[in-house]
C-alpha cells in the first residue's frame, strides 16, 4: 500500500501540469485604481489580482502581466476586469477603453471580451479598443486572432482592423500606417454666411472636433459632417481626427466672411 501512494504522488508530481502564474501589476503611471469587492484602493507594483477584480486607469497607464510571456497595457480611461484563470488560459472583459495585449508561444491564450464580443491569441500582439456606445474596434499587429460575437467574422490576419459599431455591419480592412483626414473646404471668394457646414473623411469611429469643441463621430464609411461658426475677416479652421487605438490628423482651412460689401467711391469735378 506505501509503494502504491508513493507511486501515484509520483505521477502526480512528474506530470501533473505546472500552475499558471498570477496577474500581476507590472507597471503604474498616475491614477490606476484597483476595485475588490466594491472597495476602491490604489493599484500598487507587484500586486497579484484575484477573479474579479477591475483595474480602472484613470490617468496615465498600467501593464498588467503573467509570467514573462503575456502582458496586457491599459491606457488612459480603460477599465478591465479579470474574470479568471483557467486551465486554458486568462480571460478578462474590457469594459471600456483601450488594451494592448502581447502573447507569446508556450502560454496559456488570452480571450479579451466586450460587451458579447472580444478576442482570443494564443501567438500574437494586439489592440483592441471600445467606447461608451459599444463599438468595437481590434486590431491584429503579429500574429492571427480568433474573433467572437461578430457576425460574420470569426478570424483576423496579421495586419489587419476589425471595426463593428452598434447596428452597424462589421468591416475589415487593413491596419492603417496614418490616420486619414481628408476635408475638401470650400472654395471661392469670401462669404456672407455666419457658419460653413465641411464634409469630410477620416477612419471609421474617428472623433473630429474642430473651433470652440464642435465635433462629430464618423460614420463606417469614414464620412462625417461639421458646422463650423465664422467670425468677420478671415478665418483660420483647424480640424483634429482622433481613431480609438489614439492616431491623431490635423487638417486646416481658411476661409473669409466679409459682410461690408464693396465700397463706392465718388469724384465731384
Amino acid at each position: 500500500m506505501a509503494v502504491l501512494v508513493l507511486g501515484v504522488a509520483a505521477w502526480l508530481w512528474l506530470f501533473a501540469a505546472d500552475p499558471l502564474d498570477p496577474v500581476v501589476v507590472q507597471q503604474v503611471r498616475g491614477e490606476v485604481t484597483r476595485v475588490r469587492g466594491g472597495v476602491e484602493a490604489p493599484a500598487t507594483l507587484g500586486e497579484a489580482l484575484r477573479d474579479d477584480d477591475q483595474i480602472r486607469v484613470n490617468d496615465g497607464a498600467a501593464v498588467l502581466s503573467m509570467g514573462q510571456d503575456t502582458r496586457l497595457t491599459l491606457h488612459e480611461g480603460a477599465s478591465l476586469r479579470l474574470l479568471g484563470l483557467a486551465e486554458d488560459g486568462l480571460r478578462v472583459e474590457l469594459e471600456n477603453g483601450r488594451v494592448e495585449a502581447t502573447v507569446r508561444p508556450g502560454t496559456p491564450s488570452l480571450r479579451v471580451s466586450s460587451r458579447g464580443r472580444g478576442v482570443v491569441a494564443q501567438d500574437a500582439d494586439f489592440a483592441l479598443a471600445v467606447d461608451d456606445e459599444g463599438t468595437f474596434d481590434l486590431e491584429a499587429r503579429r500574429g492571427d486572432l480568433g474573433v467572437f460575437g461578430v457576425d460574420g467574422v470569426e478570424r483576423l490576419g496579421e495586419g489587419q482592423r476589425l471595426y463593428a459599431a452598434p447596428g452597424q455591419s462589421a468591416t475589415v480592412a487593413e491596419i492603417p500606417s496614418t490616420l486619414l483626414l481628408d476635408v475638401p473646404w470650400p472654395e471661392g471668394g469670401p462669404t456672407k454666411e455666419t457658419s460653413i457646414t465641411v464634409r469630410g473623411v477620416s477612419a471609421p469611429g474617428a472623433k473630429v472636433v474642430g473651433p470652440g469643441g464642435v465635433s462629430a463621430r464618423a460614420g463606417p464609411d469614414g464620412a462625417f459632417t461639421l458646422t463650423l461658426a465664422l467670425a468677420e475677416g478671415q478665418n483660420e479652421l483647424t480640424l483634429e481626427a482622433t481613431d480609438l487605438h489614439g492616431r491623431r490628423s490635423t487638417a486646416v482651412g481658411r476661409v473669409v466672411r466679409d459682410t461690408t460689401g464693396p465700397t463706392a467711391e465718388f469724384r465731384l469735378r
